[in-house]
């Protein structure tokens, strides 16, 4: 991302964001002073997701664990709830980047996932189109792409949650057909709950593949979607 990308304020907001652990109350006063405008927010908060996704890398080969309190991906949920008070835009694009979007880069379990459901409560489109495509058909190719060739599976694990996430609240791909089958009258907009549920691979045939991915109810175990 471009140096230029953020403006200046957001170039002061971003740098008491990225405080680690996060100062809350202090980044909260800081908003409350209403000197930042939605744009300076929004592409603040873009920054800092970007600045997440490479976190690992900027390790040097050092495992950092998921959830430790050593990774700014760790306060995402937190710090963007934080910002939607104070005038987030979910849909917001700015250099043809986007909140939603960047959360698919957010390797760290569960968080992108419960944040993107966030999001979406908070008037996220599922949809979103962004360089000629859209964000649900995004995740979905990549859920297809990734399930036979892992080269993480915690990073495709979080990946999946995100796209029970989208199912939950609407997502389609570009063609029309439905995103998976249903068994027992399952209401996909349970998924937005998207921890009570988990997964597997098999070399059983589905939409027009030679696998499927099957969605579990992890408290009674019953198969209740498949792709």
């Amino acid at each position: 991302m471009a140096e230029s990308f953020l403006t200046r304020k957001g170039t002061l907001l971003l740098k008491q964001m990225m405080q680690l652990p996060p100062d809350f109350p202090g980044l909260k006063a800081e908003l409350a002073r209403g000197i930042y405008a939605a744009e300076d927010i929004t592409r603040a908060a873009i920054q800092y997701l970007d600045n997440c996704s490479e976190e690992q890398a900027a390790a040097g080969g050092r495992h950092m664990p998921l959830g430790s309190p050593e990774r700014h991906s760790t306060y995402v949920f937190e710090l963007i709830q934080l910002l939607l008070q104070y005038g987030l835009e979910p849909n917001g694009i700015y250099d043809d980047c986007n909140v939603l979007w960047e959360l698919q880069f957010v390797d760290n379990g569960y968080v992108a996932a419960d944040t993107l459901a966030l999001l979406l409560e908070h008037g996220g489109k599922v949809n979103l189109e962004l360089e000629g495509g859209e964000l649900f058909s995004d995740l979905d190719f990549s859920v297809m792409l990734d399930a036979f060739n892992q080269e993480d599976r915690q990073r495709y694990d979080g990946l999946v949650h995100l796209w029970f996430v989208c199912l939950g609240y609407g997502g389609t791909p570009k063609n029309g057909t439905a995103a998976v089958e249903t068994f027992r009258g399952f209401d996909l907009r349970n998924l937005r709950d998207h921890r009570r549920f988990t997964f597997g691979l098999s070399w059983v045939p589905g939409r027009g593949e030679n696998w499927s991915l099957h969605i579990f109810d992890r408290e009674t175990l019953w198969e209740v979607a498949r792709l």
